[in-house]
């Protein structure tokens, strides 16, 4: 009994990190057309030194997913 509930507490951790996992991907899409096209890609302290395109940042994100 105690081996099926560690078992089903595991599986919870699991499902849980695998949720979390993929809720920055789910946000991203439900809120890519009110993105703008171009969007700040560097800084400088203070100041945006370089501009690209969310496509070009989707790619990165990706990367890490």
């Amino acid at each position: 009994m105690e081996t099926n509930q560690r078992h089903l507490g595991k599986t919870i951790v699991s499902l849980m990190a695998i949720l979390l996992g993929l809720l920055p991907m789910v946000v991203l899409l439900a809120s890519w057309n009110s993105i703008p096209q171009s969007i700040p890609a560097h800084w400088f302290g203070d100041f945006i030194d370089r501009w690209g395109q969310k496509s070009g940042n989707l790619s990165s994100f990706l990367s890490y997913a």
